[in-house]
Parts: C-alpha cells; sequence; structure tokens
C-alpha cells in the first residue's frame, strides 16, 4: 500500500520499477486492496504484472520524459494499437494513431503531422517504417534530416538485427522490437531495454515442439531450443488458450530471449541448406547502406537454387553501398552467388502479404514452391 496511499507521494514508474524489481527477484505474493489509493493500487499492481508499461519505460524513458508516438495501425486489424496507446497514457506520453494508408490520411498528411508536431516515436510494423522513409525520400525530404524520431518500436513482421539496423539507419534513431504475439494468442514476448524480446513468464507458460513430431524440442549445446511455440495462458479471460500451437517457428534462449523466425508451416531449404526467412534475410542484408527498400527472390539455375537481392536506392543514381560482405555471405551459406540487382523493390514481387499490413520481403520463385 506505501506504493498508493499513507507514506506520501510516490512517482509512478518508480513504483512500477519496484513491483517489477520485486518480480525479477522472484516474488510471487502481490497483497494488495481496493482501499489502497482508492483502487489505484490494484490497478498499479495489475499493469505491473501485465508487463508492457513496466517493460517498456526503462527503454523508452532514455529519449526524454515528453515523447509523442505515433500509433500506425488500422484498429480492425493490428491487435496491440489500443494498448501501445494505453502504455504512452500510462507513461505521459502523448500519442497520435494513424495510418497512412487509410484515404483519410495519407502518407503526405501523415508525414506532415510527423513533421510538424514533431512525431517523436513510433509504433508500427518494419514495413510501415520503410514505407513511410520511401514516401518522405520520394517528396524530397530526408527521414535523417527533416524528422525528429528518436524510436521506432516495431512488431507485425519478422525483423532479423540486420532489418532493424537499416530502419534505425533510415530514420536515425533507435529500432527495437515491440512485442511478439497475435489476436489469437495475445503478447507472448515484449521488447525489452537490452534490444531482446523477452517471454512474459507471469501470463503464460511456453513450451518449443517439434513441429512435426510435436515431441519437445531438444536443447542444443548452448541450451537453445529451436522449434513451434505452443502457450498456455495462465490468466482468466474471454478465450484463454491451453498449449495453443502459434503455428511460428522460433529460438528460445535461456536467458528467455526468444527469436521469431517465421512460420513453421513455411520450411525454406536453399541447396539443401536449411534455413529460414529470418535467417536468410539477416545473411543477405547485413551491413549494405545506401539503400532505401529490399526484396529476395529464390529462383532457380542450371538445377540448382539461386537467389537475387534486389535494393531500391536511396537516390537516383547512387548504388548501394558495401556488398562484398553479404555477396561472400551468401556463397559460404547457400552454396551460391547472390545476384544484386538495382530496382524499385516493390515492382518485383508479385505475392501478397497476409493482410494488408504486412509487407512480403521474400518471393520463392522455384517450380512448385509459389
Amino acid at each position: 500500500m506505501g506504493l498508493s496511499e499513507f507514506r506520501g507521494p510516490v512517482d509512478r514508474g518508480e513504483a512500477l520499477r519496484a513491483v517489477h524489481r520485486a518480480l525479477d527477484a522472484g516474488v510471487r505474493m502481490l497483497d494488495t486492496a481496493d482501499i489502497y489509493g482508492l483502487g489505484h493500487n490494484e490497478r498499479l499492481v495489475g499493469q505491473a504484472v501485465r508487463g508492457m508499461t513496466v517493460q517498456y519505460e526503462p527503454l523508452l524513458r532514455r529519449f526524454g520524459a515528453e515523447q509523442v508516438m505515433g500509433v500506425c495501425g488500422p484498429s480492425e486489424l493490428h491487435a496491440h494499437g489500443d494498448t501501445f496507446t494505453e502504455v504512452c497514457r500510462n507513461l505521459g506520453y502523448a500519442s497520435i494513431k494513424m495510418w497512412p494508408y487509410s484515404p483519410m490520411i495519407g502518407f503526405e498528411r501523415a508525414l506532415r503531422v510527423m513533421r510538424e508536431l514533431p512525431v517523436t516515436g513510433l509504433f508500427c510494423t518494419p514495413g510501415m517504417a520503410v514505407a513511410l522513409a520511401k514516401a518522405a525520400v520520394r517528396a524530397g525530404s530526408d527521414p535523417r534530416r527533416d524528422f525528429a524520431m528518436d524510436v521506432l518500436m516495431l512488431t507485425g513482421e519478422t525483423a532479423p538485427p540486420s532489418l532493424l539496423a537499416h530502419i534505425g539507419e533510415l530514420w536515425d534513431a533507435e529500432a527495437h522490437l515491440a512485442l511478439y504475439g497475435s489476436q489469437e494468442s495475445s503478447v507472448l514476448a515484449l521488447g525489452s531495454a537490452d534490444g531482446d524480446l523477452r517471454l512474459t513468464p507471469l501470463l503464460n507458460h511456453y513450451e518449443v515442439v517439434d513441429p512435426v513430431s510435436l515431441e519437445p524440442a531438444a536443447p542444443d549445446a548452448d541450451g537453445v531450443l529451436r522449434g513451434e511455440m505452443v502457450a498456455t495462458h495462465l490468466y482468466q479471460g474471454a478465450k484463454p488458450l491451453v498449449r495453443y500451437r502459434t503455428g511460428d517457428l522460433v529460438r528460445l534462449y535461456p536467458d528467455g530471449s526468444v527469436e521469431v523466425l517465421g512460420r513453421a508451416a513455411a520450411r525454406l531449404s536453399v541447396n539443401g541448406v536449411e534455413t529460414t526467412v529470418y535467417d536468410l534475410e539477416d545473411v543477405l542484408i547485413t551491413g549494405i547502406s545506401g539503400y532505401l527498400d529490399h526484396r529476395i527472390l529464390i529462383g532457380e539455375r542450371d538445377g540448382r537454387d539461386a537467389l537475387t537481392l534486389v535494393l531500391t536506392p536511396e537516390h537516383d543514381g547512387v548504388l548501394p553501398q558495401q556488398l562484398d560482405a553479404p555477396i561472400a555471405a551468401c556463397r559460404e551459406a547457400f552454396g551460391t552467388d547472390l545476384d544484386v540487382v538495382v530496382a524499385d523493390a516493390e515492382t518485383v514481387l508479385d505475392a501478397t502479404a497476409p493482410v494488408s499490413w504486412k509487407t512480403p520481403r521474400i518471393h520463392d520463385r522455384r517450380t512448385g514452391r509459389g
């Protein structure tokens, strides 16, 4: 009750951090009552256990106490749009919902609002972060110079470290994974100040299984589990899940950090080398600079798998740089040369994403692959 009543004023962020430190230390009994601050304490403890505000607070506070956060997600599709708004409210940040693909808003208006407020942070998909940067460049602006972006919190698509680095470089900002979850399973992992996605153990029980045999995944020599994520909710709700197969392939580390590698059903093999969309993309774009957008095409040549990387240049007539390292890495990892094409990446990929706000960046054109 000392966090809410009878002991003098307590800063909300300090109170949440205190509860979080207790949880990190293994405390599992939290005593509260509705008379502590007329319900304030119950709401505080509930927010701390739920985790999003507590998890994001040390990350976002590094950029100052007066952030203006844009939430880019259509409410009917983006399962966590309102939750991000609630997090901003809890942290005392201003927030604005905007969906640039809406005919009522559009990219021109969204960019104008971002410049004039200015918006200092975004919750969005990686594809949206890139689309906004491209729209800014096409309108004659420089995302680094003309905007005040500090941080981008990304979710909704696979995003290996190389893609996060690229998006951060486009906006001269930090790019972090915000969360991993779905409309069915809700939040399964949250972004943290150290840059990793971390499980929320008070909310869910996690298992990693072989997606074919459904047997528990065996840890490798470093204790890392690789397989399909299975989640069981540990809380009451409208649709509690028991041993729910997410369909997502993950790497789960002993410290509770997790990498989401793609859909378990979308298995990927290149010249006999088993890989994932996450790892393939990470190999092919690491270190490249001077480009806006990219697509990866998997094809066939002389009976072997071939890879093509299509790069949209940041400026007309200026070629992307630092291509030697990914070309060499591709040859070593997949036994094939990497063909690099400089063109508008949006014109070369005819696949569509499951929903309109996801961006398909890899297309398998091999016979019978689709």
